[in-house]
Order: C-alpha cells, then structure tokens, then sequence
C-alpha cells in the first residue's frame, strides 16, 4: 500500500489522538500526532483522513520501527464534504437559515456552536446557541491556540474553538460556521478548507427593520449594530472572500438558493 497516494496534504495538525485499533497505535511526540501503522496491517477506515509525511524524523521512525509513520489530523479528510461558513450583518436571518438546514438535513448537517462573552438573550441556552463564557477565560485559552477564529464585535469576543468543529465531524456531519466577515477572513487563512456563504438583506432598511422587531436591545445597542452592518455589507460584497452571495428578502426563496449551491 502506497500511503502517499492517498492522502493529501494538512498544513495543520487538529485535534487528540484516536483510538488504538488492530495494526494501528496513535502516539504523541512533541506537538505532532502522528500514527503508527503496521507494515503487515491492511488498510482501514481510519485511515481515510492521515496522509504520509516524509520528514527526517520519519524516517528515522520508519527505520526503528520497520513501519508506516503518517500525521494525523481529525476533521479533514480528503473526500470529506466542505465545512460551510455562513456570515452575514447581524438580523439578516443567518441563524434562521442555519435552523432550517439543521432540521430538514440533521443526520446531513451539524452546528459549531461558537464561544462568546457576551450574555444569554432571551432563550438562549447554553451550549447550544452559544458556549457563553468569560472573557478572561476566552482570551486565555485563545492565546492557548484553541481557536479557529475569533473576533470582537460590539464589544464582546466570539469565536469558533477547533473542539467545536472536530465534535460535528466525529458525529460525520458537515460542519456549519456563523460567523462575521473578521472570522471569515481568519478560518480563509486557516488550514480548513471551506465553502464561503455571504447572506444579504433585500435593503439596509429592511435590516433595520428586522434589528428593531426583535426588541431585545436598547437603542445605542441597535445604532452600534447597524454602524457594524454597512461595514460587513461594504467588505462581505466587495472582498472576494465569498464563494456565494445570497439575498434574504424572502425567507424560503433564500433557503431554496442555499439548498442548491450543495446539490
């Protein structure tokens, strides 16, 4: 079996070490996970996310242990399905789009719930809408490398932890971000590769109109809002960060256009 034949090249190494099975033991040397596999062993389905490395400490590996050495890196395999980042101004119905994907497809698709420091809005619970947390807590496990993304907006960090992704993709689901157009930028310039969503409103007025239905901010609140949505409206349209630019002036019309850019 040609190892590198098979598997692609990840930039960056994701996650914990799985678990042993016949013919395979998962080590941790230093920072890099790699897995040892067997010369005699036959290839398995776990194998389908590794690819071959071929440094000088591999080869060192390879000779003391007469076997396979590969890097391991959970989430990203190479047939996999795309995660999907969606991202769009604040009350264009990204969340709203987001729900109906899950309940029409849920065994299809899977939520990363992102971090944040802000508080719970109405009916919002945790660790399912949001990890809602602290932000001396949420800034010291960022600086610990454990996020993907983050960013500040209106004053609150959010951002999506590389546990959260991993979760969607040991269940087998493809992962769905939400996340603005500063996380956007960074999971681009991340080793995940993505599909990049931007959801529009019909018009800046219809956004307002949507932020004030909600009734569940103060005015000043509503105003910081819609400064920071002509911003990502500006960047999101014009980055060329976005595969897909979709408007939301009708609800089911925009849900049917998503539906079709993974069918």
């Amino acid at each position: 079996m040609i190892y590198g034949e098979i598997f692609r090249t990840i930039p960056m190494v994701l996650g914990t070490k799985p678990k042993q099975c016949k013919g395979h033991s998962a080590m941790l040397l230093g920072k890099d996970r790699i897995l040892i596999v067997r010369g005699d062993s036959s290839p398995m389905i776990v194998l389908g996310f590794l690819r071959l490395v071929d440094t000088k400490f591999v080869r060192q590996q390879r000779e003391k242990f007469d076997t396979e050495v590969v890097a391991w890196s959970k989430g990203v395999r190479a047939h996999a399905e795309k995660p999907i980042n969606i991202s769009g101004p604040s009350g264009v119905g990204k969340g709203t789009l987001v729900s109906k994907l899950m309940k029409d497809f849920p065994s299809m698709f899977g939520f990363s719930v992102s971090h944040t420091t802000r508080a719970p809005r109405n009916k919002e619970k945790d660790g399912v809408h949001y990890h809602f947390t602290d932000r001396i807590v949420m800034e010291k496990e960022i600086k610990a490398g454990k996020f993907l993304e983050f960013a500040s907006v209106h004053g609150n960090l959010y951002g999506t932890s590389i546990e959260a992704v991993e979760v969607v993709a040991d269940a087998g689901k493809r992962c769905i971000l939400d996340i603005d157009v500063q996380g956007a930028r960074s999971v681009k310039a991340s080793s995940l590769e993505a599909i990049f969503i931007f959801i529009c409103p019909p018009s800046f007025e219809e956004l307002e109109k949507r932020l004030r239905e909600r009734g569940t901010e103060t005015e000043e609140q509503i105003q910081k809002r819609l400064q920071n949505a002509r911003a990502e409206l500006e960047q999101g349209q014009a980055s060329g960060l976005f595969d897909h630019i979709l408007v939301n002036g009708d609800l089911e019309t925009c849900y049917e256009n998503l539906k079709v850019i993974f069918y």
